[in-house]
């Protein structure tokens, strides 16, 4: 790197700069929890402090992104310590409510027949053969089937 290169990555040089498309902490913090729940219902606060500092790189401070994390009302705070919000928690009780409203109420996927699993693969292992006959055999709206990522799942 040259001098010039070095120079403008300093600390003072970054956060005086001039915004080409960085986000300011405040335009940040939205997308910050978007993202945080997304695919999970809860989240840690350092977690969620490092995804606002992500967002507005540059431009958030280690200590705003604790100080959101720690004391923004956006936040509900759980027993455990971690945080998630009004609008996570709406969705997961109308979630369960769905799911508790749909069992038993329907017929199995699988009928009344008798499946026979042919792959070798899945009759190799006791623990698919019995994730594939709950599947066909469940009376529940939605049902799960939870597992270890291994190779050899059927697809």
């Amino acid at each position: 790197m040259t001098a010039e290169e070095q120079a403008s990555l300093s600390r003072e040089a970054v956060q005086s700069a001039i915004c080409q498309g960085l986000l300011e902490p405040e335009a940040a913090k939205p997308l910050a929890v978007q993202h945080l729940f997304e695919r999970v219902s809860v989240a840690g606060q350092l977690h969620a402090a490092g995804v606002l500092l992500r967002r507005a790189i540059g431009k958030a401070t280690v200590e705003e992104a604790e100080r959101f994390s720690r004391t923004d009302p956006l936040f509900v705070r759980t027993m455990g310590g971690y945080l998630t919000t009004a609008e996570v928690l709406a969705e997961e009780a109308q979630l369960l409510e769905r799911v508790e409203s749909g069992r038993a109420k329907f017929e199995p996927l699988g009928g009344s027949e008798e499946w026979p699993i042919s792959d070798p693969k899945v009759l190799a292992s006791d623990e698919q053969t019995l994730a594939i006959e709950h599947v066909l055999r469940t009376r529940d709206f939605l049902t799960a089937v939870r597992g270890a990522a291994t190779p050899g799942k059927p697809r």
